[in-house]
Formats: C-alpha cells, sequence, structure tokens
C-alpha cells in the first residue's frame, strides 16, 4: 500500500506556506491531483534567468529534487520550452513557478545531485 500524500494536498500545504511568507508563486500547469509529480521553476530574477528542479525519491525513498537542464540557469524561453515539451509528454504533471533569491526548492526537500 502506497502511504504517500496525494500531489494536491502536499503541494497545498507548502503554497499555504509560501503565501503565509510573502513568497509569490504561480501553479503554470495543474497535473494529477492524487499522483502527479511536481516540477519547479525559480525565477532568479528578470535577467538572471531560471533554474529547473524536478521532484523525485532517492534511493532511500526520500523525496528531493533533481536539477533539470544539467542544473544550468537558463533564460526564461528555454525554461518555457523545455516545460512545454514536458507538460505535453505528461500532463499529470505539476508545474510551479516561484521567484527565488538563492534558486533552490523553497520546501524542507533537499535537492537529489
Amino acid at each position: 500500500m502506497d502511504t504517500r500524500l496525494e500531489t494536491k494536498l502536499w503541494l497545498d500545504g507548502h503554497l499555504r506556506r509560501l503565501s503565509a511568507q510573502g513568497q509569490a508563486y504561480t501553479i503554470v500547469h495543474k497535473g494529477d491531483p492524487s499522483r502527479g509529480s511536481v516540477v519547479l521553476k525559480l525565477n532568479l530574477g528578470r535577467l538572471d534567468g531560471c533554474r529547473l528542479y524536478s521532484q523525485a525519491y532517492d534511493g532511500n525513498g526520500k523525496l528531493g529534487w533533481l536539477p533539470a537542464l544539467e542544473g544550468r540557469t537558463v533564460p526564461e524561453e528555454e525554461a518555457d520550452s523545455y516545460l512545454q515539451r514536458l507538460t505535453a509528454r505528461d500532463p499529470d504533471v505539476w508545474v510551479v513557478e516561484i521567484d527565488s533569491r538563492d534558486g533552490l526548492p523553497p520546501f524542507h526537500d533537499q535537492p537529489i545531485g
């Protein structure tokens, strides 16, 4: 039996915390509320580009974030193009865009890799 929290509930909790901290975010694409994975688009600033992270589980079953696009900071157009291809291939994925100063996922889960 899978005891993981449904994606929508997990995400709602984290986004509520971001709102309480005054952190700006946008749900760009709503995926499957039960089992969709989450991708974060972190905006570093208008001229500084974006970083993308995909939700993943490590070898011990712990949730973390896997850097997409080789962990590179990319122009927003490149990030958006990647996300369009991703959601066309996997419509169940959730995409959340977050303003970020440090380019790291704002949730307690740690980057993987």
